[in-house]
């Protein structure tokens, strides 16, 4: 109800209580008037007080009653076009002139932050309504990257937005002019931010990283890749780290590649340590000079050489369990897997 209409309404109540009052006293008037005049047959002009009939008394303050309730319920619906003529102030956005670059940080809620060269948040932008309503109310503008981080994941938290398994998105998404942004570096201390704020939560939830087209394109930034440490780049995971069997043989894992280092005790490199890979060893019999100790006549078991063929290698100079390879087959292949830390690609996030 509009306001016009309910002020028609209002007066066409205080009407009806002007009507009441003047009809209670006319009626009341009229009454003691016209007996005084048949018993005294005086002049009309004699003042009498006027008092109503008990009726008229009665049916006045029924008519008071229900002008009351009229007046209260008109000034409720007043109160109520008052509210509704007075919205909640709409939450601001702040979009600076100038920025260093922005990031979208969607959980559920989305928003987009406006960073400086100090990764200082100057800038937001609430992309929807749950954005409205989680943060709208937060003084998000003047915070560090980490507070603002903080802020968004704690808050998306108490208001139920962090559901199980559920993934934090972070976008670079644009580059502001200067030149203060030339790779993924803020990126990067976003996501180790938020991973470190779900970790305390203990939340089961993800973060992603992207870095929008825009910014590829144009900025030629792209993400920053290492080498997979759990499989060195193979993009497939071998067992042999975890298996209990590959601790009993003391074996690691071969990381994809098949092989894995030889670890006979006497192998370096494939060569046999005891001889140095000449397959030759010191003569047991003479102690290397070639000569009986005894009576100096030539060594009986080198024939005066001092050296004799290596008992470990039998001559080969190489390690007979790697046959001089330096490597040997990872007795795990057989239950090699794709990598799911780096997808098969061999390369993870720095």
């Amino acid at each position: 109800m509009n306001k016009n209409r309910i002020r028609m309404k209002m007066m066409a109540v205080f009407a009806a209580l002007i009507l009441c009052f003047s009809g209670c006293g006319a009626s009341s008037k009229d009454a003691v008037g016209g007996t005084g005049a048949q018993e005294s047959g005086a002049s009309s002009s004699v003042t009498v007080p006027e008092t109503p009939s008990p009726e008229a008394a009665l049916q006045a303050a029924e008519s008071m009653e229900e002008a009351a309730d009229a007046i209260q319920g008109a000034l409720q619906e007043t109160e109520g076009a008052q509210e509704e003529s007075e919205p909640e102030p709409p939450v601001i956005d702040v979009i600076p002139e100038s920025y260093a670059c922005t990031i979208r940080v969607s959980i559920n809620p989305s928003v987009l932050l406006y960073l400086d060269s100090k990764e200082q948040v100057i800038g937001i932008v609430h992309e929807n309504e749950d954005a409205v309503e989680a943060f709208g109310e937060e003084t998000i503008v003047g915070q560090s990257l980490e507070k603002a981080m903080d802020d968004l994941i704690r808050i998306s938290d108490e208001k139920g937005y962090l559901k199980e398994d559920a993934t934090v998105s972070i976008t670079l998404e644009d580059v502001g002019e200067g030149g203060s942004v030339t790779d993924d570096t803020v990126l990067r201390n976003a996501r180790d931010l938020a991973k470190a704020f779900l970790e305390s939560l203990e939340s089961t939830c993800n973060v992603s990283t992207e870095i929008s087209e825009t910014v590829q394109n144009d900025y030629h930034i792209e993400k920053t890749m290492i080498t997979c440490p759990d499989c060195l780049g193979s993009g497939i995971f071998c067992p042999g780290d975890t298996d209990p069997a590959a601790k009993d043989v003391r074996y690691g894992s071969c990381h994809g590649t098949g092989v894995v280092t030889c670890l006979n005790p006497i192998c370096n490199g494939g060569k046999c340590t005891r001889c140095g890979g000449t397959g030759r060893s010191t003569c047991f019999g003479c102690n290397g000079t070639g000569v009986n100790s005894v009576d100096g006549a030539t060594c009986n078991h080198c024939g005066g050489s001092g050296t004799e063929r290596c008992e470990y290698c039998h001559g080969t100079g190489n390690c007979e369990r790697c046959n001089g390879t330096g490597q040997i087959h990872c007795l795990f292949a057989d239950q090699h897997t794709t990598c799911e830390t780096c997808g098969v690609t061999g390369q993870v996030e720095m």
